[in-house]
């Protein structure tokens, strides 16, 4: 089983980080990678104005932008117009690359029809909600509250005129369910001991398992993370690593936030997230991701 809790790699305290200037170093910023919940999004799942005006900013001084999450492509689509996003996103946690600007794949991993049973039958035994993520539908038991996510998306997007998201009870069909293919399983588990069960179960399988929030695994094919999908997506653009900065706060940014050249978690960020982090900037409330592009990217550009 991969784990996205990595060892640190980096010494200097994260207090120390916190309260030092961020200062232009490293040589010139060609890609910035964001994460969206507790990121970019606040509470109500809005970007601020200021985060706003500073990720568009980026573009004037040559650096384009995109995002990464553990969201479907089409619900970020909403974020990435509202940003004007020309490269394209990172969804799934990395399971798929997106150009939402032609509306087509880059890249896709999908997770075995084995790993996706086994997962189902054991989430239907213990009566724990989830959400299939499939390439053009999401599927979940008749009994889900985490479905009302998804409902809420799709009542955004019929006010815009976006593509909705098709939405289908999946209750015991585990078999049918996996043969249509799925990149990621959502799973909402409310203790350690349901926690610890599936994670045993997928084990086998060697398969990616992270922490999206609290009381939620993500469950995905081998070797899926954001930051291999940042990374596949810095070779086709031509990028090193070293010029790409990532912003995150979760465990399941922890891989891009270790593998980009410099690595920005927000300050209520996991211990796992703060762990590898270059740099600190403030709570996503107190528009930490404008605060490091004006006192940190953008400095180290025009450096």
């Amino acid at each position: 089983m991969n784990q996205e809790n990595e060892p640190n790699q980096h010494e200097m305290d994260p207090e120390s980080r916190r309260s030092t200037p961020c200062v232009p170093s490293g040589g010139p910023v060609r890609m910035v990678v964001f994460d969206l919940d507790g990121t970019l999004l606040d509470e109500g799942r809005n970007i601020s104005k200021r985060n706003q005006q500073a990720v568009r900013s980026l573009r004037d001084s040559g650096i384009e932008y995109t995002l990464a999450s553990g969201r479907t492509e089409l619900q970020m689509r909403l974020f990435a117009e509202q940003l004007d996003v020309r490269l394209p996103i990172i969804a799934c946690n990395g399971a798929v690359i997106y150009d939402h600007k032609a509306d087509r794949d880059v890249f896709r991993k999908q997770m075995s029809q084995q790993l996706i049973t086994d997962t189902l039958e054991y989430l239907f035994a213990h009566g724990n909600d989830f959400l299939c993520y499939s390439a053009d539908c999401i599927y979940y038991p008749d009994y889900s509250r985490k479905i009302e996510v998804m409902r809420l998306y799709n009542e955004k997007a019929r006010l815009t005129g976006s593509r909705l998201i098709r939405l289908e009870i999946v209750n015991n069909q585990v078999h049918e369910a996996a043969a249509r293919g799925m990149v990621k399983i959502l799973a909402i588990l409310d203790n350690h001991e349901d926690q610890q069960g599936l994670i045993d179960i997928v084990a086998p399988h060697t398969a990616t398992v992270v922490a999206s929030m609290s009381n939620a695994l993500d469950i995905m094919a081998p070797d899926v993370s954001k930051g291999q999908g940042m990374a596949q997506l810095a070779r086709i653009q031509k990028i090193e690593l070293k010029m790409v900065v990532a912003f995150g706060d979760h465990d399941n940014d922890v891989s891009m936030l270790a593998m980009a050249g410099t690595g920005i978690a927000m300050g209520h960020s996991t211990e796992a997230a703060l762990a590898v982090a270059d740099l600190i900037a403030p709570p996503c409330e107190e528009h930490g991701v404008a605060t490091a592009i004006e006192n940190f990217v953008l400095p180290r550009n025009r450096a």
